[in-house]
């Protein structure tokens, strides 16, 4: 396929102002995060050497805007409609028709990857994008932002501003242990997810931000140890 998109600016932030007024509220899912996996996408695209790297931004700009509408599975294809009707509105001379259905079937799709029909360049580049957004420092902190308050004992959205006012010590002594064992869980998770990544960019881009987060396990492993005889 032969992209032929160049998207100008007055269009970019259209989109980039769509995604900020229809994301949802959860930290983890916000629009920064929209924003990031649209760079990403860009920067796979070029390193690649693939054609239109605009068009890969796009994709990750849009991809989860279907969140907060519907149950989690079904944000692909609901988001996908919604891409599908503002592109033809925003974009429709600008971008052809083989290009914003490229864009709405990655969309669609990037949440079931596994099961999508056709194999699509642009949906490989958008999951690999998503998942890089999962790992290193960022991945951490929307791993803690993803868990509810009443488990953690204290709102993440609410003491990133101001790290220094969180409290662990008001925290009881059980629920800090099991906290630290699903977290500990949701790491190993989050790290095996740089399985399914498919780019060679991608996979180089992952190299550090697993190996940070590796030892931040092992660390987190192994000072929560030295209060096993409190």
């Amino acid at each position: 396929m032969t992209l032929k998109i160049n998207m100008k600016a007055v269009t970019k932030r259209r989109i980039r102002n769509f995604v900020k007024e229809n994301m949802g509220r959860e930290t983890s899912h916000d629009y920064s995060h929209a924003f990031r996996v649209g760079n990403i996408a860009m920067c796979i695209a070029e390193r690649e050497g693939l054609e239109k790297p605009s068009l890969y931004e796009i994709a990750g700009l849009l991809h989860d805007i279907g969140l907060g509408l519907c149950e989690r599975p079904a944000h692909g294809e609901v988001g996908a409609q919604m891409a599908q009707s503002f592109l033809f509105d925003i974009a429709g001379k600008e971008m052809t028709l083989e290009e914003i259905t490229e864009v709405v079937y990655a969309i669609s799709w990037h949440n079931h990857k596994k099961l999508a029909p056709r194999p699509s360049q642009l949906l490989d580049v958008l999951v690999d994008a998503d998942t890089l957004d999962l790992l290193g420092a960022v991945g951490i902190w929307r791993g803690l932002a993803a868990r509810p308050e009443k488990e953690l004992g204290f709102s993440v959205a609410k003491i990133l501003p101001t790290i220094e006012n969180a409290r662990y010590d008001t925290i009881s002594k059980s629920k800090r242990e099991n906290n630290s064992h699903d977290l500990m869980e949701q790491l190993s998770y989050q790290i095996s997810c740089a399985d399914i990544l498919s780019t060679k960019t991608a996979k180089l881009q992952a190299e550090p931000l697993l190996s940070f987060m590796r030892n931040f396990r092992y660390m987190l492993a192994h000072e929560l140890s030295m209060s096993n005889h409190e």
